[in-house]
Formats: structure tokens, sequence, C-alpha cells
């Protein structure tokens, strides 16, 4: 069961670490301050190694409508925890004593501003992100066409549940492919 919980999160966790990694710098760095390593880190590193690792070896596809879906619904589940940690829970406070967990999304202070950004990174952002997703795992099978040559089809998995499908079988790599033709 975890297994398949966890293959649901395959496109929403790259897409929501570039939306992450998109959002702070454009919207809450503040360039007067200085750099904390840490916040470099959380949110230039890890993006920059989850991008490595869906160029240079992630084979886990990302291309369908359910991926989308999937991905809206961890915002949601997001959007609603931001809320109610704002609204709701009783002295909730970030590491700053503040009452939000970000600026751009303090619904108590100012909820239009937090709607707006809701909206905005529903429709903008999130695109942006998926986008982003796809560029690196089309970049990474351009760059290494046969680096895992039929690992997902060796066990005949299907990429939407996570399933095993039935027995093995083995897939060949496409200069095998080209050496059988002739």
């Amino acid at each position: 069961m975890r297994a398949k919980i966890l293959w649901l999160t395959k496109a929403a966790a790259p897409v929501c670490q570039f939306l992450i990694t998109i959002m702070y710098w454009v919207f809450l760095f503040d360039p007067s301050d200085t750099a904390k390593a840490s916040m470099v880190v959380a949110h230039g590193g890890l993006c920059a190694m989850m991008a490595a690792d869906l160029c240079g070896t992630a084979r886990v596809p990302i291309n369908n409508l359910l991926d989308a879906l999937f991905t809206y619904a961890f915002l949601v589940t997001y959007l609603l925890f931001n809320i109610l940690y704002t609204l709701v829970i009783p002295n909730a406070s970030n590491n700053d004593g503040e009452h939000f967990v970000y600026g751009i999304t303090d619904w108590r202070g100012h909820p239009v501003r937090s709607l707006f950004v809701a909206v905005v990174t529903a429709v903008v952002m999130v695109p942006i992100s998926f986008v982003c997703v796809l560029f690196c795992k089309f970049l990474g099978n351009k760059l290494f066409p046969e680096k895992n040559a039929g690992a997902i089809a060796s066990v005949r998995l299907n990429t939407h549940t996570g399933d095993e499908t039935g027995r093995e079988r083995e897939v060949p790599s496409s200069n095998q492919a080209v050496a059988n033709e002739v």
C-alpha cells in the first residue's frame, strides 16, 4: 500500500519542488537580506539535485493527466493546511513567530492577496513547474537514451498504479533492436 501511495506522488514531488523553488526566489527572497546557506540549499540545492536526478537517473514516467491531477490534489491539500494553520490552529507560528507560514499567504491579515497567490499558483505556477519537470525528463531521455532501457517494462509495471502486471520480460535496448533488424 505504501508503494502505491508513493507512486501517486511521482509527479507531485518534483513539480512541487520546482514550484517551491520558483516561488521562493521570485516572491519571498529579499535581496537586501543576507542569503543563509540553509535557505540556498533548501530553495535551490534540493531543486538542482532533483533536476539532476530527473535528467540522469529517474525513469519513472511523468506524462499524463492523472499525474497532473495528483499534483493539484497535493496543492489543494497544502492550501487547506495553510488556511487551517493561519486561521484555526491556536498559537501556530512560523520560525519568526508570525501567525502564518509565508507572508504571501497570510489569510488572516491579507485574505484577498492570499487568494490571488493561490489562484496564480494553481493556474500559472503549477503548469510552469510541470513543464520544468517534463523538460528535465526530455533532456534526460536525450542525454542518456539507453540508461535503464526497459527497466519498467522488464517487470511489466503499470505506470499509473505502480502494480506489477505480469511475468518479467526483457526489452532490448535500441542498439540490440538495430542489430536484430540488420
